[in-house]
């Protein structure tokens, strides 16, 4: 057989561009400030292929300048997630900015950067503006704050394509692959993917190389009733006593561990897990509620889909940091639930 007849596999490397610009509202800001170091899911958007959310936390504590000075201010911070793994690395440049009376990004408040994505995580800044300078820049109106998210999305896609022919005369570069064919291929890399998490997961659990790590996850839950401590702007309240229960599941590893509310309707569970898949196979669910009226819905209960988690932060000092967020029990509005 000649050289010209043999079969040869040429790997072209091409990166492809997606952009988006995205429009947040988040109503209700002084009532979303009496969350102390919970994020809220303020929007989701979907941009080449993948799911992404802006994370908004109202009110954390950060050092006013560190080390410089140590005293401690209270922030707004903003973050861009990546909710959905990544079949290739991904490489992000994002814009965050507040939007003024006249709906255009001031320049006092934007922050920009640039990461790279080879899974799911989020960046952003933790100290994007201070509390005490936001409430002073005429951004908020009516109680509510409008963020712009400006996001580039390059990432690298490969492709296979079985040629014969005599490669010494080929120009790589001269190849073009349709749009057809990248559909293909990226469906072809979809099930790749998916195979081959499964053939790692299996050979994890079923080892002595399973990686489980301390996860933490916190949330709060409110119930649609005219009690104590009742924040009008989401028609609930705050109540103690409400059973929740973290439960992971995945291959033959099942781990579930329950929290109950303090009065602020705060609750923080920890456990044991496969850190980069709590939020595939990790759902915080709602057991019990000590007021008859603030009964639980069956969405919530373990035959339910609950609460999904979302990736905050992983630090030393706290490991691995995921949120429910606000949860609601209860009836439709508190018009006919009083204490």
């Amino acid at each position: 057989m000649s050289y010209a007849d043999s079969s040869k596999m040429v790997s072209i490397c091409q990166i492809e561009t997606f952009s988006i610009v995205h429009l947040v509202k988040v109503n209700g800001y002084s009532m979303a400030k009496e969350f102390s170091g919970i994020s809220i899911e303020a929007g989701k958007f979907d941009l080449a292929g993948h799911t992404w959310a802006v994370l908004c936390k109202p009110s954390k504590s950060e050092h006013k300048n560190y080390p410089h000075d140590n005293s401690w201010v209270k922030c707004i911070a903003f973050s861009l997630v990546l909710v959905t793994e990544p079949e290739v690395p991904m490489v992000v440049s994002c814009e965050l900015s507040l939007l003024n009376q006249d709906g255009k990004p001031s320049p006092a408040a934007t922050k920009s950067f640039q990461a790279s994505f080879t899974e799911k995580r989020s960046v952003g800044f933790s100290k994007f503006m201070e509390i005490a300078e936001l409430e002073a820049s005429g951004l908020l109106k009516n109680d509510s704050l409008m963020i712009q998210c400006s996001l580039q999305n390059n990432f690298i896609s490969g492709l296979l394509i079985n040629e014969t022919r005599n490669m010494s005369s080929t120009n790589v570069n001269s190849i073009c692959v349709s749009n057809q064919t990248r559909e293909k291929d990226r469906e072809m890399r979809k099930h790749l993917l998916i195979l081959c998490i499964t053939i790692a997961l299996a050979g994890a659990i079923n080892g002595s190389s399973f990686d489980l790590s301390d996860i933490t996850v916190q949330g709060v839950i409110y119930c649609r009733c005219n009690l104590t401590g009742y924040a009008a702007r989401v028609d609930a309240s705050p109540l103690s006593g409400i059973v929740a229960s973290l439960k992971c599941s995945i291959s033959n590893y099942h781990t579930q561990v329950n929290s109950t509310t303090d009065s602020s309707g705060y609750f923080q569970v920890s456990t044991k897990m496969v850190k980069k898949y709590v939020g595939h196979y990790c759902t915080v669910y709602v057991l019990s509620s000590p007021l008859s009226q603030c009964y639980v819905s069956s969405e919530l209960k373990f035959a339910g889909t609950g609460s999904r988690l979302i990736f905050e932060k992983d630090t030393p000092e706290t490991g691995p940091m995921y949120s429910a967020g606000l949860v609601l029990i209860g009836p439709a509005t508190s018009a006919s639930c009083h204490a």
